[in-house]
């Protein structure tokens, strides 16, 4: 398996797992399948190049050899911010439980060291039912929701 941030190259790739995510874990993001199938392909290269390069920004996928199972992004609410959100996280439920969310969050939090933030906080929606997540595998708490972690 492999992390990697996304390239300028990737916006359809960038759909394509968005998309899947969407449909297999709907309450999990802040948007719906039906809105972001209907963006066009300009917004999706607009959208890989913003994750792919900069401080602002990040957005990461893993990759099992050639499919991709997992998605992350990493983004500050302003430019000089020390404070980095983890958001849009999604692992492939066929991987679940084998260290991909890990590698992903992971990934985040060297991002956001290297463009020296000092603190993480998570954007997580609410749901029906409260599952262990990858950062509760880091030593955070059940119930860290919209909460800022130091590095």
């Amino acid at each position: 398996m492999q992390v990697r941030r996304i390239t300028k190259r990737d916006a359809a790739h960038l759909r394509q797992v968005r998309l899947t995510a969407l449909k297999e874990a709907p309450s999990a993001f802040g948007s719906t399948h039906a809105a972001e199938a209907n963006r066009q392909e300009a917004e999706w290269v607009q959208r890989a190049v913003a994750g792919s390069r900069g401080s602002d920004r990040a957005t990461f996928f893993a990759q099992l050899d050639d499919e991709f199972v997992g998605l992350v992004g990493g983004y500050r609410e302003e430019p000089s911010s020390a404070i980095v959100e983890l958001v849009s996280m999604w692992v492939a439920p066929h991987v679940r439980s084998r260290g991909v969310g890990t590698a992903l969050v992971d990934a985040v939090r060297a991002w956001a060291t290297e463009t020296n933030a000092t603190s993480i906080s998570l954007w997580a929606t609410r749901r029906k039912h409260t599952r262990r997540t990858p950062l509760q595998l880091e030593g955070l708490p059940r119930d860290w929701r919209g909460a800022t972690s130091p590095i």
